[in-house]
């Protein structure tokens, strides 16, 4: 149930962070060919290149929104979910974000590869390695969240049990609850074998 819980509310929670994110970044790209076109340079490598600066932003912007949302979902529904279901989980909903963005930048500078065919455009198309660069890092911070998650648990065994107990605390009553049997069973019978040994 949990885990289940800890995918639908990283999912929505990316869904709704991006659709914001799509907003400002195709305005930003808009903002780009007007800015080009009143200055008459519209179909000109540097209109490419500004709107490849633009996608590099929202690349980097997508990678550290996706951390954040993870690391805030995964504190509240995700402490029971498997490590590795939630990175893969994360690094697909990023991946699938990053095309999202490629498409659409592609899509827009397509409208000028019509009139002009030179080497800064295809370069601006061409943003396969960023992409693999920016998950790459992101798979790295979110290795790394987890690591300091593991390291805060404690550093020895003792640490671990205590903090684990933090974690589950209807385990930790019950573990109690154990030891007080345990330590009153062997009570009474310290009791017992001294009346024995005495009777």
């Amino acid at each position: 149930m949990t885990k289940n819980m800890f995918d639908t509310k990283f999912t929505e929670t990316c869904t709704r962070r991006f659709t914001e994110r799509d907003l400002a970044f195709k305005k930003a790209i808009q903002g780009v060919f007007e800015e080009m076109s009143a200055r008459g340079i519209l179909m000109s490598g540097i209109t490419a290149r500004r709107v490849h600066e633009v996608f590099q932003e929202e690349l980097k912007g997508s990678g550290d929104e996706t951390l954040r949302v993870l690391k805030e979902v995964h504190a509240v529904y995700g402490r029971k979910s498997k490590v590795d279901a939630v990175k893969l989980r994360s690094h697909e909903l990023l991946h699938q974000r990053l095309q999202e963005v490629e498409s659409f930048k592609v899509s827009e500078l397509s409208k000028l590869l019509n009139n002009l065919m030179n080497q800064s455009m295809l370069d601006a198309v061409d943003s396969q390695d960023q992409i693999a660069r920016v998950e790459a890092e992101f798979d790295l911070q979110v290795d790394h969240y987890f690591y300091e998650m593991e390291q805060a648990k404690g550093k020895n065994l003792k640490e671990r049990i205590i903090n684990s107990f933090y974690d589950r605390p209807v385990i930790a009553v019950i573990a109690i609850i154990f030891a007080a049997i345990a330590g009153i069973a062997a009570f009474v019978a310290a009791v017992l074998k001294l009346w024995i040994w005495k009777g």
